[in-house]
């Protein structure tokens, strides 16, 4: 049985990091995975989400960025911290058996589970309770950054399939033990109001 998963994860590695690659799906996958480290991001982006958030609700920001700051959190060291010191797997362009395998990402540390995956699905699930009408949008990011790690071949598809779950997991402990327990985690519109009143 381990076998025949262990093909699998090999045969998705392949077609992903391999028989799909292209230039310009490199430069797609490398984007999107390196994102939160891109000056633009940092310097554009993220600043004009966040003055938008605190102009739409003002200081209930707070709560959906502790909320998410939680989720992230919590995964980030259960995958870092936890369960990639116990497992200890090598990254597959470690893998000498694997020589086909193409490194176009920069990854440091060990591959199983994903911290990438994890952080990604467990913002996703926090951020789909407060936005649920964008949450297939947020979800479909999420499976990106995950597919990136595979194609950029610094990931087995299991160390993203296991990273995603434990973000699943984490991110859906947050909504129920915290927001959706207590009210306090509750934002309510000042500006852009249904009824046009800030």
């Amino acid at each position: 049985m381990l076998d025949l998963l262990y093909r699998w994860d090999l045969f998705l590695l392949r077609l992903f990091n391999v028989r799909l690659a292209d230039p310009v799906l490199d430069q797609f996958w490398l984007v999107i995975t390196q994102l939160h480290k891109n000056l633009w991001f940092q310097a554009i982006a993220l600043p004009v989400g966040l003055l938008a958030l605190v102009y739409i609700y003002r200081a209930q920001a707070v709560k959906l960025i502790l909320a998410l700051s939680l989720g992230i959190g919590l995964s980030d060291s259960l995958a870092y911290r936890g369960i990639k010191s116990v497992v200890d797997r090598q990254r597959p362009f470690q893998n000498e058996q694997i020589s086909w395998v193409r490194k176009v990402g920069q990854a440091q540390g060990k591959s199983f589970p994903s911290n990438h995956a994890a952080n990604a699905f467990a913002g996703a699930v926090v951020l789909a309770w407060y936005f649920p009408v964008a949450a297939h949008w947020l979800y479909i990011f999420a499976l990106l950054v995950a597919l990136s790690r595979v194609g950029l071949g610094v990931h087995y598809p299991s160390d993203v399939i296991a990273g995603s779950m434990l973000g699943i997991f984490v991110g859906y402990l947050v909504r129920i033990l915290l927001l959706n327990r207590y009210a306090w985690f509750r934002m309510k519109r000042h500006v852009s109001s249904p009824d046009g009143n800030s």
